[in-house]
């Protein structure tokens, strides 16, 4: 098997390395002080073409693959490692459009996710549930041609300032994951609160909220799949988010390796820089080797 990156990945690769290395990069420090959610670099790399790389050119993404996508987290994760955060919910937000979404669903969600005009975000987790998906317990009751959503997510990314968000809620009164089922929901409805936005130790642009629905009303149209689909229609988005976080490892672990390496060089002990010692040598070159790997 070939398992060499094609010209397609190598030049999507390079077009988030240079965008990332010009716009990201610069002020990331500063970025993780202050805490400050960074709307207007969203936007940049929309302009970029880096919030659609996967989906299909129809909906105004680049049409690439997913090794294409993974090369990108990657670059963007190295330059900044709240930006890979950020862009990584907008895609656990936006790909159950992608996935499992109607054609009007695509037209009025995934194309301005794919162009950056509307950010997403993706609210599974809850107080009492997240790993554990079959603990949900916000509601969501069928009335008419509505639903009425009730209940708390905890810890979403984007969640606050999110255009609208991928949704997890029990329909029904099964007690385990035959009754969840899966919302576009809007986050300009009444009934949507933002409420704590959580004091992290790091990464911490990359901004995590708690969402509050109170009477929360969604049009039928805005449900994700049937109803009973929710628990499937979560892992497959899951699956890939998984992928991801390997990417935006690896590129995070290859950001510190240089700072690591860039400390060494200038670090002078006894007449000489630290990176002259064999033992220090070594312990980076393991490093460099497992990254590498990866």
């Amino acid at each position: 098997m070939d398992f060499s990156f094609s010209d397609e990945n190598l030049s999507v690769a390079k077009l988030a390395r240079a965008f990332a290395a010009k716009e990201l990069a610069p002020g990331a420090a500063e970025r993780d002080r202050t805490g400050e959610f960074p709307l207007e670099l969203v936007k940049k790399m929309g302009e970029a073409g880096l919030m659609g790389i996967s989906y299909p050119e129809k909906w105004g993404g680049l049409g690439s693959d997913s090794v294409s996508h993974m090369l990108a987290m990657e670059e963007v994760s190295y330059a900044c490692a709240a930006m890979g955060s950020i862009l990584g919910a907008h895609y656990l937000g936006s790909d159950g459009v992608n996935l499992f979404g109607t054609d009007e669903q695509k037209e009025k969600y995934l194309r301005p996710a794919a162009t950056g005009e509307k950010l997403a975000a993706f609210a599974l987790t809850e107080p009492g549930a997240g790993s554990d998906v079959g603990a949900v317990s916000t509601t969501a009751v069928r009335k008419g041609d509505k639903y009425v959503i009730n209940g708390v997510k905890h810890f979403i990314s984007n969640g606050g300032v999110a255009d609208y968000l991928t949704l997890c809620a029990r329909v029904g009164s099964d007690g385990g994951v035959r009754a969840l089922t899966a919302f576009i929901a809007d986050t300009d409805r009444p009934g949507f609160n933002v409420g704590t936005k959580e004091d992290k130790m790091g990464i911490r642009s990359a901004s995590t909220w708690e969402l509050v629905f109170e009477d929360y009303e969604l049009p039928v149209e805005n449900r994700l799949g049937e109803e009973g689909q929710g628990f499937k229609i979560m892992m497959s988005i899951l699956d890939r988010a998984r992928v991801e976080v390997g990417a935006m490892a690896v590129g995070m672990a290859r950001a510190s390796l240089d700072a690591a390496i860039k400390y060494a060089e200038e670090r002078v002990q006894f007449g000489k820089p630290i990176a002259a010692q064999p033992v220090l040598r070594e312990m980076l070159a393991d490093m460099a080797t497992e990254i590498d790997a990866a």
